[in-house]
C-alpha cells in the first residue's frame, strides 16, 4: 500500500490522515460507551439493567478499540517514516494492533446490536401484552 500511495500520497496520509485518526477512534469509544451504557440501564435491554461490573465489561472492548487503533496509526507513522527500509518487526506489530482493533471493534458492534435486539424483544413482548 505504501509504494501505491507515492511520495505525495504518503505524505498526505502522514500529515492529513494520521491526524484525523487520532480524533476518530476517541470518537468512536466514546459514543459506542455511551450507547453501550444507555442500553444497559434499567428498562432496556433488561427490565433491571445491569450491575456496575457488567457496564464495565461492556466499556472494554470500545476503549480497547480505541488504544489498538492509536497503537496501529504509530505502526503506520512508523513504517511511513522509516520507508522504503521497513522493519519487519514493525509491520507485524502493526498488523497485530490492526487485527486486534477489529476484533474490538466487532465485539462492540456485536454487543450493541445483542443488546438492541434485546430491548426489542422486550418492548414487543410488552406490547403485545398491552394490546
Amino acid at each position: 500500500m505504501l509504494a501505491a500511495l507515492g511520495e505525495a500520497g504518503r505524505s498526505y496520509y502522514a500529515h492529513v490522515q494520521l491526524r484525523l485518526d487520532t480524533l476518530y477512534p476517541l470518537t468512536y469509544a466514546v459514543s459506542r460507551g455511551l450507547l453501550l451504557l444507555w442500553l444497559a440501564a434499567p428498562g432496556r435491554a433488561s427490565a433491571d439493567g445491569f450491575s456496575e461490573r457488567t457496564k464495565v465489561c461492556l466499556l472494554i472492548p470500545p476503549i480497547a478499540a480505541c488504544l489498538l487503533d492509536w497503537l496501529e496509526n504509530q505502526g503506520i507513522a512508523t513504517m511511513i517514516e522509516t520507508w522504503p527500509d521497513l522493519s519487519p518487526a514493525t509491520v507485524a506489530r502493526t498488523s497485530v494492533f490492526t487485527e486486534a482493533k477489529s476484533a474490538a471493534s466487532v465485539i462492540t458492534e456485536t454487543s450493541i446490536v445483542m443488546l438492541l435486539g434485546s430491548g426489542l424483544w422486550r418492548w414487543l413482548k410488552g406490547r403485545r401484552a398491552g394490546a
